[in-house]
């Protein structure tokens, strides 16, 4: 249960043309430094996490690596129509 306390909310808004991205900074006590809740993947991909920062890192490092090969092997970026329907 203390896991789930510690939490912050992350909120996401999209357009025809953009999306938005923003999670609220909260430290757990007064001498702790907040956490980074956003992270960058490519230049034109970005996630905000709500929960544990480990799982997270872990998804977005695993996502860059994805981006990283696609544009390699491709030479285009990766398209985030791929990464919707890649969940499915």
């Amino acid at each position: 249960m203390e896991a789930v306390k510690q939490g912050s909310a992350t909120v996401g808004a999209q357009s025809k043309n953009f999306a938005v991205l923003a999670t609220l900074l909260r430290t757990q006590s007064e001498l702790s430094s907040t956490t980074n809740k956003l992270f960058k993947i490519d230049d034109h991909v970005g996630i905000a996490m709500s929960g544990l920062t480990a799982d997270g890192r872990l998804l977005s490092k695993f996502m860059r690596n994805e981006c990283i090969n696609h544009n390699f092997v491709y030479e285009s970026p990766m398209q985030v129509r791929r990464w919707l329907l890649s969940s499915i």
